[in-house]
């Protein structure tokens, strides 16, 4: 499923210099990310926005990371984390 896509140099340097994630690519070599990309650049966001540095989240496992995320939003709720 696509979800959406993204052109941003910022973006594709972050996913050449650290591995994030691996977007799709379209016929016509489009970048596009599925609903996992997404959920799982959301994740880093929110660690990186409450002070977790990306190299810190690029070395993460995946179980590793949700329970960060988890721990994050009861410590300083839901509500908070949201609007980041």
């Amino acid at each position: 499923m696509r979800i959406f896509r993204h052109q941003s140099t910022c973006h594709s340097n972050l996913e050449k210099g650290y591995n994030l994630f691996e977007p799709e690519r379209t016929d016509a070599n489009i970048r596009y990310y599925d609903i996992d990309n997404l959920h799982k650049l959301l994740n880093e966001s929110l660690l990186n926005n409450n002070g977790l540095k990306i190299p810190k989240i690029v070395s993460l496992s995946d179980d590793k990371m949700e329970l960060s995320v988890i721990g994050l939003v009861f410590k300083v709720g839901f509500e908070s984390c949201a609007l980041n």
